[in-house]
């Protein structure tokens, strides 16, 4: 575990995590350790490894960790010379020349006494020097960082603290899972969760580096129009030119070095200490297939988090975590948020109770209140509502082009068929033997179908060990009422595009 302690007990919300900097008194116990160790044969090892300034030494000596270990130790004792000269002067001839007490004592011209005296003070004035330059390498390794990320597009990320929680433990934890997906349908908030987790993580300077990688092809804005994004679809290669880049900057771009040896070098670097790789949006990945065999050889003890739309329950070395929709209260709570920073008073006004239908009509889906709650500046409410319900202005069936359709383009006859008749099942949930007579297919196809959009999480699952129920999401209802009517009349090219 890092030498930094998060605390979660005293922060349910995860908004300030408490962080303190490693005890004076462990950072003594290490310093006189590494100072025994002075010159050993190499080692693997070092005490001072959990700390930030001797990982910063350890990659800028390309992991030679004995160099590592006596380039921190030499920095220090040389801030110490500056206003404690003896005292450095003692630990030098102690640990460093390995001279004997009384022959260094006779040097330094002071009695043994002293000589002992000064060198138990010096290991605590070592100790606050070293914890100096800790507190400098954490505030600049968080810097760093975070830079690597996105901006984030939302300001809180409701209802998913207990999520955080688990997924951190997860991260931190050295040992399997190695690689992490956070899943689920279009703008239910899978970037926002695994960003803010992020962040969490590298408050507690676990990992040695992170580097995040977006396969996002566009952005649906809050206006309600989707946004194409410059770079271009994530091919391995991309993928390996672009975490080369977030590992060593810039610079990276001009090294000429086949993809080859780029990954090799990649991989050694996350073999030696465990670095965090996050892939953003995998679903637009051209050659999935290919992808995951390169990350499984970049996992352990690195860990990988990716975010897609596309279970990936074949894979079975992959833990999966499924983001669910906002609860009414969480909703209601991302509506006022939204009306507060955009300054939307017709929302901020409004009692709960008014809001619900709302609720009702997105099914908790965050990127939808976000939409509804732009709207609301300039509709009425009932209008707003009705165009989601039927799909009948540009703003809702953009949403749910956005959402849903490449998804929709992905399923045969009969998974549509499936998919069409889950409307009809409450949203408690129905089990497969109602499915099938809602939908006339055999069960085996029921079964196959479900399959196929469960893994595109257009429909969710719960249940026990002995019995499982079957519902869609709220939005996914308001799709299903409508919009999908108009891409089933346009693939037969009976009727114009919307």
């Amino acid at each position: 575990m890092s030498s930094y302690q998060l605390s979660l007990d005293h922060h349910p919300n995860l908004a300030t995590p408490d962080l303190a900097l490693p005890d004076p008194a462990t950072v003594e116990a290490a310093l006189q350790q590494a100072l025994l160790e002075w010159q050993q044969p190499a080692s693997t090892q070092s005490p001072l490894q959990q700390l930030c300034c001797f990982r910063r030494l350890l990659r800028q000596a390309d992991g030679n960790v004995p160099r590592s270990t006596n380039t921190l130790v030499l920095q220090a004792l040389e801030q110490l010379a500056i206003h404690h000269a003896e005292h450095a002067q003692v630990l030098q001839s102690r640990y460093l020349d390995h001279e004997k007490v009384e022959q260094g004592a006779n040097r330094l011209n002071m009695s043994v006494a002293t000589f002992h005296r000064k060198r138990s003070e010096a290991l605590p004035l070592l100790a606050a020097i070293v914890l100096e330059m800790e507190e400098t390498a954490y505030q600049r390794y968080c810097t760093e960082q975070a830079g690597r990320l996105e901006a984030p597009t939302y300001n809180e990320v409701l209802g998913q603290d207990a999520v955080i929680a688990g997924l951190m433990e997860l991260c931190l934890a050295p040992q399997a899972p190695w690689i992490i997906a956070i899943t689920g349908i279009g703008g239910i908030g899978k970037t926002s969760l695994a960003d803010r987790l992020v962040r969490h993580l590298i408050r507690t300077a676990y990992f040695a580096e992170i580097g995040w990688v977006t396969a996002r092809q566009s952005i649906f804005n809050a206006g309600g129009a989707i946004t194409p994004l410059p770079h271009p679809a994530l091919t391995t290669q991309n993928f390996v030119e672009a975490l080369g880049v977030q590992l060593w900057g810039e610079a990276q771009r001009s090294v000429t070095q086949s993809e080859e040896a780029t990954l090799h070098r990649i991989e050694e670097q996350v073999k030696s200490a465990s670095h965090l790789i996050v892939i953003d949006n995998l679903e637009t990945m051209v050659d999935l297939e290919t992808l995951l065999p390169l990350l499984r050889r970049l996992a352990n003890p690195s860990k990988i988090l990716l975010t897609t739309r596309e279970s990936l329950f074949a894979q079975p070395d992959i833990y999966h975590c499924t983001v669910a929709e906002l609860s009414a209260v969480d909703a209601v709570a991302l509506l006022r948020l939204e009306a507060r920073i955009r300054h939307v008073p017709q929302i901020t006004a409004a009692p709960d109770e008014a809001l619900l239908p709302i609720y009702q009509i997105t099914g908790g889906n965050p990127l939808a209140l976000r939409l509804v709650a732009g709207q609301l500046r300039i509709h009425p409410l009932a209008t707003v509502l009705h165009e989601l319900t039927m799909a009948s202005g540009q703003q809702a069936e953009t949403l749910y082009s956005y959402i849903y359709r490449h998804s929709w383009e992905l399923l045969d006859e009969q998974e549509r068929e499936v998919l069409i008749a889950m409307p009809l099942v409450s949203e408690q949930g129905g089990q497969v033997e109602l499915i099938t007579a809602t939908c006339a297919l055999p069960t085996t196809t029921v079964h196959q179908a479900l399959d196929k959009l469960i893994t595109l999480n257009l429909v969710n699952v719960t249940g026990d060990l002995h019995t499982r129920r079957y519902t869609i999401h709220g939005l996914t209802r308001s799709f299903l009422h409508q919009q999908v009517i108009y891409w089933q009349i346009d693939e037969d090219g009976s009727h114009d595009d919307q």
